[in-house]
């Protein structure tokens, strides 16, 4: 049953969700939260995968494409470098010279000034130095005078394809930087060279042309592309030397592995250390270390291998990598780049995905106790929703004086409305008035008055009662959606309605409010437009005492645009004929599509009410009105009550003898039914929505300039 404000409050709240969305409140169990969170984690867990398995493609795809820019790169500087000097060795200058020289050996004949001038073209800018080396490995020119005349100290390796025939360009190789064999190691220099044969006219090898090549050249056609501020390429031999310049030479450097002006071409082994060397990781001394996974993979594979799962590198940092091996230079090439970088947008989404597992498993958790709230709520609720044999389903209407609730009997199963009264708005006088309404209500039993079933209170304070669930068109909306009705039509209504006024107008009621939103149009069984007259809130009594207080209301009772005159001057002295001047308003209204009068406020609608004459219903409309039922409203709206009908039987007496207009027939009513069934949806009017409105005023204190809203 109705217990504190909270569940109150609850009961409303479901009230104004949409049917759907209430159905769906009102029924959350506790299972609907860990299977939303279920299904959210498997969306999270196959989203995360996608987005995981498609950055891994794109760090493939991004390292193949730079590997194979660098590599190309490379190929045509290597390329280059040969072609040059093949050229250089076909030379008729140079090979005219050297044939002097290796007939007299004259280490200052002119010949050597001449090879030195040629060759300046291209050294030192080029190539840092020469040598032009005799078939036997001497140096027959070369750009420092005390070389002349000695073996060359270049490896055999280098030389002996140039003296075979065969330009080649080399990997970089340590090479000693003096002929002293005490030197220390730290003077040997890395070196590449490009060597061509010299050879005469007859393709007989005369000598061979050394270039020399400092590698950093070599090194800057690998950094042609690379990936982020972390990403490397570099080349390695067959043993994991590091055979071009690192990116991290300033890191090795601080973690020791290499001294203080040391590079890293020649000076580096590739190895895995074990452990990141930058955040302070220390080897261990008595354990060898192995080639990095690159290198194990790489070393004698032609084909291009990546992997993008991660590894560690020289620096023992974890990377991601494509290498390929090049047989025709003899060393491979591997481009990397940090881990942390590479897969940065997958580290963010990862952790945005386990933040997302955190809310879900705390949204989880408030859901549950979401749900095992509503679910004690709902309990309450259903509770609430029971009075006595009725059910309540949904709320059709609200007002001042209460809410009112489609309904259903438990055994009847017969469709209800019933008004409540909350406690929250009772008083003395308000209960009083609901009672003084319900008990003079049901003494009627007219057909076109809404019936009262039953009512009462309940143990939580509400008081309510029972009617017929009408669902059908107020004439308000009849009007407003339909305009001026055809006159057979009104007549049909009016005279319905007066049956119903003259059953209370017989037992001394009054209805006192009469107006289009008081009056429904409804299917009853196979009957079409059938009246129900509603909103008996401000009947009177006309068989009371005189002395007997009048507690249905204060001061003027009525709607502004239907009230009649007295009651404004004196709602004390309201009877039955008042009721007939708003029906004539009703009347009047139906047959025009306009109120009898209009004002910018309530003051000038009372004051028209008062002392002026309306337009008659022909002058206010172009359609065709019969003079008869004209007059009957015309005589509805008298300003004496002394010149109106004396009660509804007398009226309903007086539309009855009318010869004219044609009657409303139930095949037209049938028709006019459907048509209304179309606008319904959009203009649904369910019994009973709260309808009558009530004005309670002094008469000497109306305001001056009050907006008048048509509605009320």
């Amino acid at each position: 049953m109705f217990g504190p404000s909270s569940r109150e409050d609850f009961f409303r709240f479901l009230e104004r969700l949409p049917g759907r969305v209430r159905h769906l409140v009102s029924h959350t169990t506790w299972w609907f939260a860990p299977i939303a969170a279920v299904i959210l984690l498997l969306v999270g867990w196959t989203t995360s995968s996608i987005i995981e398995r498609g950055s891994k493609m794109m760090v493939a795809e991004q390292l193949q494409t730079i590997l194979e820019a660098d590599v190309t790169g490379l190929r045509i500087w290597m390329s280059y470098q040969k072609t040059t000097a093949s050229s250089w060795g076909r030379d008729p200058t140079i090979v005219a010279n050297v044939k002097t020289l290796q007939e007299i050996h004259p280490f200052k004949h002119p010949a050597q000034k001449n090879l030195r001038e040629r060759l300046s073209v291209i050294c030192p800018q080029e190539f840092f130095d020469y040598e032009i080396l005799s078939p036997d490995g001497v140096i027959l020119s070369t750009l420092d005078p005390q070389e002349l005349g000695l073996k060359t100290t270049l490896p055999l390796s280098v030389i002996e394809n140039a003296l075979s025939g065969i330009a080649s360009v080399t990997k970089p190789f340590r090479h000693a930087a003096s002929r002293n064999k005490e030197i220390r190691p730290s003077l040997f220099q890395p070196l590449m060279v490009a060597a061509s044969p010299i050879q005469d006219d007859e393709n007989k090898v005369i000598g061979a042309l050394i270039l020399k090549i400092r590698p950093s050249g070599f090194t800057r056609f690998l950094t042609v592309a690379r990936m982020g501020e972390t990403g490397e390429t570099y080349a390695f031999d067959r043993n994991g030397l590091l055979l071009s310049e690192s990116r991290f030479g300033d890191q090795l450097r601080e973690i020791g592995i290499l001294g203080e002006h040391e590079s890293a071409i020649l000076n580096l082994r590739i190895l895995d250390p074990g452990g990141n060397l930058l955040n302070g990781y220390t080897p261990d001394i008595n354990k060898e270390m192995r080639a990095t996974k690159m290198i194990e993979n790489a070393v004698g594979s032609s084909s291009i291998g990546i992997d993008v799962e991660g590894y560690r590198d020289y620096r023992g940092v974890d990377v991601v990598g494509a290498w390929i091996w090049l047989p025709e230079f003899g060393f491979g090439v591997t481009t990397e780049v940090d881990v942390e970088e590479a897969y940065r947008l997958r580290i963010l989404l990862r952790q945005a995905y386990w933040i997302l597992i955190g809310l879900l498993i705390v949204g989880t958790m408030v859901l549950l106790l979401t749900a095992s709230i509503i679910s004690a709520l709902r309990s309450r609720v259903h509770e609430i929703r029971k009075l006595g044999q009725y059910t309540l389903e949904e709320k059709i209407g609200e007002g001042s004086m209460g809410q009112v609730f489609k309904a259903k009997h438990s055994l009847l199963r017969r469709p209800t409305a019933i008004k409540l009264l909350p406690p929250s708005v009772q008083s003395q006088d308000a209960v009083e008035h609901f009672e003084l309404e319900v008990q003079l209500t049901s003494q009627l039993s007219h057909p076109n008055t809404i019936a009262i079933y039953d009512y009462g209170h309940t143990p939580d304070g509400y008081f309510y009662y029972v009617m017929e669930y009408l669902d059908g068109m107020t004439l308000d909306t009849l009007v407003k959606t339909q305009g001026a009705q055809p006159p057979g039509r009104v007549l049909h209504i009016l005279k319905q309605i007066c049956g119903s006024l003259a059953e209370a107008h017989e037992v001394g009621l009054i209805h006192r409010d009469i107006k289009p939103a008081n009056v429904m149009l409804c299917r009853r069984g196979n009957l079409h437009d059938v009246v129900k007259v509603l909103d008996f809130g401000l009947v009177k009594d006309l068989r009371s005492h005189p002395d007997a207080p009048d507690r249905t209301h204060l001061g003027i009772s009525g709607t502004p645009l239907f009230i009649s005159p007295e009651g404004i001057s004196a709602p004390e002295s309201m009877d039955a004929r008042s009721d007939l001047y708003s029906l004539g308003a009703v009347g009047y209204y139906l047959l025009t599509g306009n109120h009898v009068f209009e004002g910018e406020s309530i003051d000038q609608v009372f004051e028209a009410h008062l002392t002026q004459e309306p337009v008659l219903p022909h002058e206010a409309t172009s359609s065709s009105i019969h003079p008869g039922l004209e007059d009957a409203v015309m005589q509805c709206l008298k300003k004496q009550k002394s010149d109106r009908p004396e009660d509804a039987r007398n009226l309903l007496s007086l539309l009855s003898n009318l010869t004219a207009p044609p009657p409303w027939t139930e095949e037209q009513a049938s028709q006019a039914y459907r048509l209304s069934q179309g606008e319904k949806d959009s203009n649904r009017s369910t019994l009973p929505a709260e309808s009558t409105v009530q004005i309670l005023m002094s008469p000497r204190k109306l305001p001056d300039a009050t907006p008048l809203r048509p509605e009320l």
